[in-house]
């Protein structure tokens, strides 16, 4: 258990980022765990939760806490007291989202852009597509950041948790081509095709229009849209650098991530 809080006074929490109180609820949640002396699947269990998956990751830090987890949190456990007196998970969640609202992703310089099926694979329930794809992306987000020196990582999908958190499309439209067009890499995650059409080969579009030196993670090259499968053999001087990764996992890509550190990008420059 760390003994440092993420976000350790009041004043700090009005200002804090969405992805530090995402980051402040998994330690109160790994606090909380370690005062109960809980195994996750009987935390689960408490929270009236069949498996212990979605808890799993937000004791682990993978997943932000949903506003329905939160609300489960505080009333399983009324007299837990957080280190930010006065506050809950719920109020917690609040706060998170707020931020997220008036702090657009979309702003200032990233190192990468990672686009990875969203809006796609949408569903309702907590243990669908999209949370296993968001899953992904994540720890995607996180190999990137601990192997290849990048600091900002734009991913769209890293404070939206549910379908009830989606933007209008003209919006997110604008927002990503913004976080695009201020990215110097593009990373395409999509080892499974997706079972609708998807953003993410318009994102990977714009990408070359920019000019942006890419990498695509897929299953096959074969899954890719035609005009996208030659991408990595063209040599005009009008397209950036792409190298397409053809991968059987997540685990398989983030081995190469591993490997390769940084020179899978630095052989695109």
């Amino acid at each position: 258990m760390p003994e440092r809080a993420p976000i350790r006074t009041v004043e700090d929490l009005a200002t804090a980022a969405p992805e530090l109180i995402a980051e402040y609820m998994a330690w109160e949640l790994r606090r909380l765990v370690a005062d109960t002396d809980s195994t996750h699947l009987d935390f689960a269990h408490d929270l009236d939760y069949r498996a212990p998956g979605n808890v799993s990751r937000w004791i682990n830090g993978r997943q932000p806490i949903s506003g329905e987890g939160a609300a489960r949190l505080d009333r399983a456990y009324p007299d837990f007291g957080l280190h930010l007196t006065g506050e809950r998970f719920s109020t917690l969640h609040k706060r998170m989202r707020k931020a997220r609202a008036i702090v657009p992703q979309s702003k200032g310089h990233f190192d990468v852009f990672l686009a990875s099926p969203m809006e796609s694979v949408r569903d309702e329930r907590p243990d669908g597509r999209y949370a296993a794809e968001r899953g992904m992306a994540r720890e995607m987000v996180a190999a990137l950041m601990n192997h290849c020196g990048f600091t900002n990582i734009f991913y769209a999908g890293h404070t939206i948790e549910s379908a009830a958190d989606w933007e209008a499309p003209d919006s997110s439209l604008e927002g990503n081509i913004a976080a695009l067009r201020n990215s110097d890499y593009f990373v395409l995650l999509a080892l499974t095709p997706p079972p609708r059409p998807s953003g993410v080969y318009v994102e990977a579009g714009l990408a070359l229009a920019l000019g942006k030196p890419s990498v695509y993670f897929v299953g096959s090259d074969d899954s890719l849209p035609w005009m996208l499968r030659a991408a990595n053999a063209h040599q005009s001087p009008h397209l950036p650098r792409v190298s397409i990764q053809q991968v059987e996992s997540l685990e398989q890509a983030l081995g190469r991530v591993r490997a390769e550190r940084g020179r899978m990008f630095q052989r695109l420059d």
